[in-house]
């Protein structure tokens, strides 16, 4: 997969090598099952127009810039993760759209024709509620008018399970109620955070929304091996305790943490070691 990293200083030098992309479109925070369901549209899609497939992202979060900086946001998936599961996914090419105060400003057709059309993009598939252009004028009712009926468009319906609308501030309340064991059946796999290995703990990096405080049953993995254990979740500053008993991994050491399920504090014990 190529990634292309688009600003209003080079989309039009980018638009210039372009080439015909069914382009799937979002923030996919997470790329959790509804997402997913989105981007294999397009795949579909682009096996049979025989072009690339292509997943557009933007960063920061939107939220951020639109608050000025007074809202944090607190990612499921910082960008270098959301990489390696397109890429899974079959993407070919991946843009990053950098959101600044005046890109949120273009105007929904100045949005469509900069970068979809120069892009050479040919088809565009979304999310029921995606939006596009100033104050999210744009959405998909509005796509293929302000395209001037050049592209098509494909709308993917809300996805459900247990009642639930798969989404990422559901698989956020979630992660808040310290219901780590009901994320697979949102993001089709295990909640996984990041972090560097210090003197037991392991420091969970800012990107990452991380679940509230208490026990957790998990699984711990480097480069060099994996193993199973109980951590702490302590406080609000993104650091996971480890039993001080540990000494697996070496100081500074990236760690993928694994989540499993939360327990109560009469079961985190260490029974597999």
């Amino acid at each position: 997969m190529k990634t292309i990293f688009l600003h209003r200083e080079n989309v039009q030098m980018i638009a210039k090598e372009a080439v015909p992309t069914v382009l799937a479109i979002g923030f996919f925070d997470g790329v959790h099952v509804g997402h997913q369901q989105v981007i294999k549209t397009a795949k579909q899609i682009a096996k049979k127009k025989k072009v690339k497939l292509g997943v557009m992202t933007f960063s920061p979060h939107p939220t951020e810039v639109l608050s000025r900086g007074k809202k944090a946001v607190q990612y499921l998936t910082p960008l270098s993760v959301k990489e390696t599961i397109f890429t899974s996914l079959g993407v070919d090419i991946l843009y990053v759209v950098t959101f600044d105060e005046v890109f949120s400003a273009l105007a929904p057709k100045q949005f469509v024709a900069q970068y979809l059309i120069d892009l050479h993009v040919i088809h565009v598939v979304a999310g029921f509620d995606f939006t596009y252009g100033t104050k999210g004028k744009g959405n998909m009712g509005t796509l293929f008018y302000d395209s001037d009926e050049k592209l098509s468009v494909t709308t993917v319906t809300k996805v459900i399970y247990d009642g639930n609308k798969i989404s990422s501030t559901y698989i956020r309340q979630l992660l808040n109620e310290g219901a780590v064991d009901q994320l697979p059946a949102y993001l089709g796999r295990h909640y996984v955070t990041k972090g560097n290995w210090h003197k037991a703990k392991v420091i969970i990096s800012h990107h990452y929304t991380y679940p509230k405080q208490g026990y957790y049953y998990v699984e711990l993995s480097s480069q060099r091996r994996t193993i199973e254990t109980v951590v702490s979740v302590i406080d609000s500053n993104n650091v996971a305790v480890i039993d001080e008993r540990l000494h697996h991994f070496n100081e500074g050491e990236q760690i993928s943490i694994h989540w499993k399920e939360q327990v109560s504090s009469n079961e985190r014990k260490l029974s597999n070691f």
